[in-house]
Formats: structure tokens, sequence, C-alpha cells
């Protein structure tokens, strides 16, 4: 293969790849107003009190929440929640997928080895990897709600390695010339897609068991203080002009008795508790 032939190939790749990172923030966008479709506040149950033959029924009731989560988890494609948001994204993340895959197809092609011999490379066959185990783990658990997670992670990783590690095609190092090569990048690149699955799912695990130790009503609570605080400081910003003929305070004007206990009694609230002499009172 000739060099022209090589660095012809290494810029379809690279322009594949580009493409590949243009429609994986697409599917980004869509998973992340589906996830923001997911998280609509709903009613937080009270703690009320209950009998002593309830805590069964309770308990019961509990546990087939749990297992209603988990097999609308297990739902088979055809019988899944047709999420618009959800759809289009999982539809851009395969398209994505196939620009990507190619492109690492043929950067191996131009470089005639295996496409992971430096960081760029690297990169590049560890993101098409995570998105193939994505896609693979959506054939039988309906993950979607993770897309906003990993294809957010597959856009920074490919998109950083590619601005910052692209080298051109080169020929390998006679160190790195082994079967070693093949077989322990290869697995350390599936491991690392794995682990970016559980870490998603840990992410996730981690956010609810956050939000759900939270009293209820917090969140609410907070909402309005800031929006009372808001409405405060406009307030403050600006004040309104009373004119010159305004009227004076209700409380302008009105006696005080001398006596301690008496002023305290009958002077209303915000009332002046200054003595006032003998010669007005006679």
């Amino acid at each position: 293969m000739t060099g022209t032939d090589a660095l012809s190939l290494d810029g379809i790749s690279l322009l594949l790849v580009w493409t590949a990172i243009a429609t994986y923030l697409l599917a980004f966008i869509a998973y992340t107003i589906d996830l923001a479709g997911r998280s609509v506040p709903a009613s937080v149950p009270q703690r009320e009190p209950v009998l002593a033959g309830a805590t069964a029924r309770a308990g019961q009731q509990t546990d087939n929440a749990q297992s209603g989560s988990v097999d609308s988890v297990r739902t088979p494609p055809a019988q899944r929640q047709r999420l618009l948001w959800a759809r289009i994204g999982t539809s851009l993340t395969v398209l994505a997928f196939l620009f990507h895959l190619a492109g690492t197809i043929l950067r191996g092609i131009a470089a005639e080895r295996v496409p992971w011999a430096n960081m760029y490379e690297f990169a590049l066959t560890g993101t098409v990897l995570i998105v193939a185990v994505y896609l693979l783990v959506l054939r039988r658990y309906d993950l979607r709600f993770l897309g906003a997670f990993l294809i957010g992670m597959v856009v920074l990783l490919l998109g950083g390695a590619t601005v910052s590690f692209y080298v051109e095609v080169v020929p390998l190092m006679d160190p790195l010339k082994s079967v070693w090569l093949v077989i322990h990048v290869f697995v350390a690149s599936l491991a690392t897609a794995l682990f970016a699955l559980a870490f998603a799912l840990s992410v996730l695990q981690l956010l609810q068991a956050f939000f759900s130790l939270l009293p209820p009503g917090l969140l609410r609570l907070q909402e309005a203080d800031m929006k009372e605080n808001h409405q405060e400081a406009q307030n403050q910003a600006s004040p309104k002009e009373s004119g010159p003929l305004s009227p004076a305070p209700p409380h302008w004007g009105q006696l005080s008795f001398p006596n301690q206990h008496s002023r305290a009694a009958a002077s209303p609230p915000g009332t002046s508790s200054l003595p006032v002499p003998a010669s007005l009172l006679t």
C-alpha cells in the first residue's frame, strides 16, 4: 500500500470520526431531554401512623414496587414504552456507532495493523467498544436512561482524544510488534467498556440514594425561599418614593403612659414608649 493511499484512508477515517462525534452529540441531547422528562417530581408519600397488622402489607407493597421496576428494565424491545426522545437518541447512537466503527476499521487498514497502538487509537477503539457494549445490553435490558451519561462520556473522550492525541499513521515500533499487543490491549479496552457501564449505573444509584434521603418538600421549600429572596432584592433595588404630603405612620402622635407596666400593656406594637411630661397631662 503506498503512502498516498494510506494518507487518503487515514483522512477518510478522521472524517468519519468527526461525523460520529457530531452524531453522538445529537444523541446526547436527545437522551438528556428524555432523562429530564423522566425526572418529573412525583408526590412523595408522607409518613402516616399505621396499625401493627398493616406493616406486613406495606412491606409487601414495597417489594412489589421494587420488583415492578426491575421487570420494567427487563422488558423486551417490542414491549417497551415508546418514549420519543429515547428512541431518537438510540437511533442516533446506532448511526454514530456505524460511522465510528467504519473510521476505526479504516484506521487499521491504513496502518496495516490493529488500530490501538497509540493513545489516539486506544481511545478510538475503547470508545467504540463502550458504545457496542451499551447497544448489546439494550437488546436485553431497557437501560436507555443511561444514554445521557454514556454518550456524553463518549463525546468527551473521543473528542478530546481526536483534538489532543491525533497523530498520522506511522510504522509500529519494534517493541510493540508482538501478539500480546492484540490480546492485551483489546482485553483492556473491553474491560474499560464494561467498567463504563457499571460506572454510569453506580452514579445513578448514588444520586437516587442521595435524593431519597432528603426530607419531603425540602426542594419545594428551597425553591420558594429563593423566589422570596429574589422578590425582596427587587423591592430593595427599586423602593417606592413617597411624596411630600404622604400620610404619617399611624403610631405617630400617640401618647404612652409613664407607668412601666401600663405602658407595655397599652402601647400598640411599634409605638414609642418615652415618658410624657406632667404638664402635658394636666
